[in-house]
């Protein structure tokens, strides 16, 4: 691709989808620590992210960051309204 070019990648309308890199920013974070549950059904699946309050300390909390479900049959990765 040339200086100044699009990736068509990131039009929208283009039927290619959204780059590689944006679809990771769903579930990663690399600024903390913690865990996720990964549900699955017969009609669905979905994953919810908690992150702990401090990774040395026993005691410490989770707290839910993010939920995101993916019906069956299909491709699109959607946002949950709660955690299961």
């Amino acid at each position: 691709m040339d200086a100044g070019e699009s990736d068509p990648r990131s039009t929208p309308g283009s039927g290619i989808g959204p780059p590689i890199d944006v679809q990771w920013e769903i579930a990663l974070d690399l600024d903390r620590h913690g865990f996720s549950v990964l549900d699955l059904t017969p009609t669905r699946a979905q994953m919810d992210w908690y992150a702990i309050s401090d990774r040395a300390d026993p005691q410490a909390k989770a707290a839910h960051t993010a939920s995101w479900y993916v019906e069956a049959g299909t491709q699109r990765v959607r946002p949950a309204t709660s955690p299961i």
